[in-house]
């Protein structure tokens, strides 16, 4: 015996095949819309793996370079005052020898201790450079100043390492500690002892001392800066060198999420149209194909 299809088994399998076909050429109008190739998780299973695996990386490259960024305005502060510091030194150094030389009155002498407090106070000013909210000089004691101005020279910070990482794993130090660059007064030889020793010998009128032992401990300091200055530089060097690498990365990342993730334009639009043209073929099929007849009725 014959199988009979219905008149409502047919229009159902009809209207089954044109709703997918409506999706089609939906999905295909979202591609193109989108730029996308991956709208869905099901769309590409393995696909949609890669890249949540691409965008993680990319998020993490994009944390290291904001880590790098902050080193980096750190360093650059940094930099700048121990060059200020420095030209304080080489200032210091003038006025000693102006203060050593006998033709010196003791009154040209009061003068330069004068001028040697105010250059206390612009060092004390320098290594109270901050970055953002944080004093770069006071460790991790980043909330106070290191040194507060006038007589007393005591340092305020601490001597522990300031890091941030540039790479999974990789961290490096930032920052150059008060103690290391001007100490703490009372006696222990660092800048600002040097220069109230100084001061000292110039009321004094020592200048057996002003020309020996206080140039030799302005040398000393100077050197001292001058190597705190090379490890900074050092610093930036490898500061930029692993931007270079993280932009890389992440451009590299970035191409292979495209690669991964995004719709050619001339291909996707070239699949909507044969998407839509057979959509509307469906319809004109359809349309025949359901068109009723008294045939119909009396079979």
């Amino acid at each position: 015996m014959a199988m009979r299809i219905t008149s409502q088994t047919m229009s159902t399998r009809v209207m089954d095949d044109l709703r997918a076909a409506q999706a089609r050429v939906a999905r295909q109008q979202q591609e193109v819309a989108s730029g996308r190739r991956i709208v869905q998780a099901s769309d590409d299973a393995l696909g949609t793996h890669d890249a949540l695996l691409l965008r993680g990386s990319l998020d993490g490259l994009t944390k290291d370079r904001e880590s790098v960024a902050d080193a980096t305005a750190w360093v650059s502060a940094t930099d700048s005052a121990l060059s200020q510091i420095t030209d304080v030194v080489h200032r210091a150094r003038e006025l000693t020898l102006q203060g050593a030389n006998g033709a010196t009155t003791n009154a040209g002498r009061a003068a330069i201790a004068a001028e040697l407090t105010q250059l206390i106070d612009v060092v004390k000013d320098a290594a109270n450079a901050k970055v953002g909210d944080a004093y770069i000089f006071g460790g991790t004691a980043t909330s106070t100043p290191p040194y507060a101005a006038g007589a007393v020279d005591s340092y305020a910070g601490d001597t522990a390492v300031v890091a941030r990482s540039i790479g999974p794993g990789v961290a490096v130090q930032v920052n150059t500690t008060g103690m290391q660059v001007l100490g703490a007064g009372g006696g222990d030889g660092q800048l600002l002892d040097t220069l109230r020793t100084i001061q000292a010998h110039l009321t004094a009128n020592a200048t057996a001392s002003l020309q020996g032992t206080d140039l030799q401990a302005l040398s000393a300091n100077l050197d001292t800066i001058t190597a705190q200055q090379a490890t900074v530089g050092a610093t930036q060097n490898r500061l930029d060198a692993a931007d270079a690498r993280l932009t890389d990365a992440q451009l590299v990342a970035t191409t292979l999420l495209g690669t991964t993730q995004d719709a050619d334009p001339v291909e996707a639009l070239m699949q909507l149209n044969a998407q839509s043209a057979a959509y509307q073929g469906a319809l004109k099929t359809a349309a025949n194909v359901l068109q009723p007849s008294l045939l119909d009725f009396l079979r």
